[in-house]
């Protein structure tokens, strides 16, 4: 009977004690981490977007909207024009950092393979939510960089949803 006492006891601690120890030593671990601030959703663009030389074409300021969609500390974003997001975005903290790309068969007065910088900041106290960054496009000299403000949309309620 010893023996069948004993079998019991090492499976218990085996099947019981160490995944127990295995969730504490995770919780541990992962006591300071924070979810990154959520950002997806479509922000309403203002400022002198038409100047930027791969530009917003002729947009009325209800369409120049800003599309993200996040995924943890990644993102990816496209403008009304056809800008996206050529990888995923970075995004530390507060401060959002992608390279768009035009369209393939684009419009836009933009030079083949031509890549355009957004750097934003989120500021997060504020009701709505605002983004402050700029666009810029690299590798132009004589480009000055666009400054934007982008207001976020409240989410279209679903029907059905309570």
């Amino acid at each position: 009977m010893a023996t069948t006492t004993r079998k019991f006891a090492v499976a218990y601690v085996m099947l019981v004690g160490l995944p127990i120890l295995g969730l504490l030593g995770v919780l541990r671990h992962g006591r300071n981490l924070s979810a990154p601030v959520g950002m997806d959703g479509n922000w309403v663009m203002q400022g002198n977007l038409s100047s930027l030389p791969c530009g917003l074409p002729d947009v009325a300021p209800e369409d120049a909207v800003l599309k993200i969609s996040q995924s943890g500390q990644k993102f990816e974003l496209t403008l009304p024009n056809g800008l996206k997001t050529q990888e995923s975005g970075t995004l530390d903290g507060t401060s959002l950092n992608a390279r768009l790309v035009p369209p393939l068969q684009s419009k836009l007065n933009c030079r083949q393979n031509q890549t355009v910088t957004l750097v934003a900041n989120l500021n997060k106290d504020e009701r709505p939510r605002t983004l402050e960054g700029s666009l810029v496009v690299d590798g132009c000299t004589s480009c000055s960089p666009v400054l934007f403000t982008a207001v976020r949309q409240k989410p279209v309620a679903k029907k059905g949803a309570h």
